[in-house]
């Protein structure tokens, strides 16, 4: 965002472009202390390895490989070759990052394990799906707010598989000792408590969801709308509005009145 508010985008964001090179610095100077530490290479010698510029296999590995194998020293390596690929290789990760923001599945990997499959993955951007069409997002904010409340949706999904799990496991091992000892076994306090915990999550992340479908709807309770209005009065100072667009969500457009997005 630039001083007087206006969004500036990432390709155009100068303060950006100085924290990429600083970043890149930082790596330099990383490697330059494993170079003579480690391989105890001299100062110029860590130096000439340090900016060597990427080969024909480094500059192929950057520019194709999935953009979390992309690293600081990489895109340097690039750029010392030609300048201009050093910077390709940058927008190509920033459009990628576009991509996975707007399609959910930054949202989605962030509440994924360890083992993952492509029907969770699937699962979770149809939930999202149905809650967009349902809320019709307007902005960043709205889109963060429908991806967290897929995500605490998902959550508790997963935490109701858990307490299902348990009882039947728990109603499985019973019968078994019921007709094998006749004998009912009173249920572990490890169980129980494993259950306690999972049932508290279950409330969390129901507490969340609320939490979340109330920002949501205060997001479009309270936001502005003056439409068509010609001339609004604001603080004393009378501003021209023009809007050429009506609104689809059945928005009233009233001079100097909050109202609410349906």
């Amino acid at each position: 965002m630039g001083e007087d508010g206006a969004i500036i985008p990432v390709e155009e964001d100068a303060r950006g472009i100085r924290s990429l090179a600083r970043e890149m610095a930082d790596e330099y100077k990383g490697f330059v202390k494993v170079y003579r530490e480690r391989m105890e290479m001299s100062a110029a010698e860590a130096h000439e390895r340090a900016v060597e510029p990427a080969d024909d296999f480094a500059l192929e590995h950057a520019m194709t490989t999935t953009p979390d194998q992309v690293s600081w020293h990489a895109i340097s390596a690039v750029g010392e070759r030609d300048p201009a690929l050093g910077e390709q290789v940058w927008w190509r990760l920033v459009q990628e990052a576009r991509d996975d923001l707007a399609s959910g599945n930054r949202a989605a990997r962030a509440i994924e394990g360890y083992q993952h499959d492509p029907w969770d993955r699937a699962r979770f951007l149809v939930l999202r799906e149905s809650l967009a069409k349902e809320w019709r997002p307007a902005n960043g904010i709205e889109w963060m707010l429908v991806d967290m409340l897929a995500q605490a949706f998902t959550l508790y999904e997963a935490d109701m598989q858990h307490v299902m799990m348990y009882m039947t496991m728990e109603a499985s091992l019973n019968d078994y000792q019921i007709e094998k000892n006749n004998k009912y076994e009173t249920p572990r306090l490890t169980s129980a408590e494993a259950l306690a915990r999972v049932e508290q999550g279950m409330e969390r992340y129901q507490r969340m969801i609320l939490r979340v479908q109330r920002s949501l709807r205060d997001q479009r309770r309270y936001s502005l709308n003056v439409g068509n209005v010609g001339q609004l009065n604001i603080g004393g100072v009378q501003q021209n509005v023009v809007n050429s667009e009506t609104s689809d969500q059945n928005a009233r457009c009233v001079q100097g009145e909050v109202t609410e997005r349906q």
